[in-house]
């Protein structure tokens, strides 16, 4: 979470963006340093390295420095042992069964560290009344969908859909129904859901990017965005990890939203709802 904040944050100083600069380029030699040996680093006074922590929502040096330390040792503990490339041609059978878990777990574990808990509850308060609309293409439009199906379960209308529905929202808008909407992107690049997301911005609609990397054409138009694993090429399994990390995001979404709504679910249960009934009439 703290490096993805660096390296999103736009409005750092000059002077602030040096020590921003310290911190990515040499995380392990950062962790390492008091405020002084950083500012004296950076050739910046120490207030600067402050105001620095202070924006991004730190106390200050120290309160910055025991966060960043933490993150950076769950990184270590997920990088250590763990091949970019998972499997080549002489992995045999027993070699995948035990190595796609520790694939699953560094695309959870890194997707974790990067989660703003901030986010997720304002998220949550969000879309508990709202009708939630989920913009995705590909891969990213059936993640959205069982998401979609996840929530109908709760009681709160979705849908997920490939393209922005002019008239819908409008309508939604006019029947003073409150929306939320979700976009899904890899690098937030997809020309389809940044024209929703134009759209979504322009009729004042709060709405969340769940994605690996922010392009600036689709950061203007969301309010809250939340980062997954950044993965790159198919040797190194990116549609599983990308998926697996998607799907982890929106899972402790809808959980939230489970935790809110138990008396909801509870009735429905007592009704029997989720009863199958046979095609003899039994049950």
């Amino acid at each position: 979470m703290i490096m993805e904040y660096l390296k999103n944050y736009k409005n750092f100083t000059f002077s602030e963006s040096i020590v921003r600069d310290f911190i990515l380029k040499y995380p392990r030699h950062f962790a390492q340093s008091t405020i002084k040996e950083t500012s004296k680093q950076c050739n910046v006074g120490m207030a600067t390295v402050t105001r620095l922590c202070k924006k991004l929502s730190f106390n200050g040096f120290t309160d910055f420095k025991s966060a960043f330390l933490k993150e950076l040792k769950d990184i270590e503990r997920l990088d250590n042992g763990k091949k970019t490339t998972p499997f080549d041609s002489s992995t045999s059978i027993q070699e995948i069964l035990d190595g796609l878990p520790f694939v699953y777990e560094k695309a959870i574990g890194y997707t974790k560290i990067a989660m703003d808990e901030m986010v997720l509850q304002r998220t949550t308060e969000l879309i508990q009344n709202a009708y939630v609309l989920i913009f995705a293409t590909g891969i990213n439009k059936a993640v959205g969908e069982i998401f979609s199906y996840k929530l109908e379960e709760l009681g709160i209308p979705c849908k997920t859909m490939d393209s922005i529905h002019y008239q819908m929202i409008d309508s939604l808008i006019l029947r003073n129904q409150e929306v939320f909407a979700i976009f899904l992107s890899h690098r937030g690049k997809n020309e389809s859901v940044i024209e929703a997301a134009q759209y979504i911005k322009k009729n004042r609609i709060p709405n969340l990017l769940i994605c690996s990397q922010v392009s600036e054409e689709i950061r203007e138009y969301c309010n809250e965005i939340l980062y997954i694993v950044p993965t790159y090429t198919t040797k190194e399994f990116s549609n599983t990890q990308f998926v697996m990390a998607e799907q982890y995001v929106l899972d402790v979404i809808y959980s939230l939203l489970f935790v809110k709504n138990l008396d909801f679910v509870e009735k429905m249960i007592s009704k029997k709802y989720y009863e199958r009934i046979d095609f003899n009439g039994e049950f």
